[in-house]
């Protein structure tokens, strides 16, 4: 009776770990988006259609996040918050259409 509980719980928990794997394996989450239209970034000013952005994580209040990275040489650029690391500033992004 013992052995074949033991056998069950080890098959049981090989077979999670099979399928944890193979789950992982064969569905691939989007990690990069496009912008398929030009967007307001409320108070700044706007980004254009075909702009590349990288998934971060999903909020519970239905808020997405993605991050832009961006390459600069020569901008002047002011030091911001210098003192705290890992700083998140979020900005909304909506429809240029909503804002029409």
């Amino acid at each position: 009776m013992k052995k074949g509980i033991v056998k069950a719980l080890i098959l049981g928990i090989a077979l999670g770990i099979l399928l944890t794997l193979t789950t992982g394996f064969f569905i691939k989450k989007k990690t990069y988006f496009v912008l398929e239209e030009d967007c307001v970034i409320a108070g700044i000013g706007t980004l254009k259609k075909g702009a590349i952005l990288k998934y971060v994580e999903s909020t519970n209040e239905g808020i997405t996040r993605y991050s832009l990275y961006l390459n600069t040489k020569g901008l002047r650029l002011t030091p911001y918050e210098e003192n705290k690391k890992n700083l998140v500033i979020p900005y909304f992004l909506f429809s240029s259409e909503e804002n029409n």
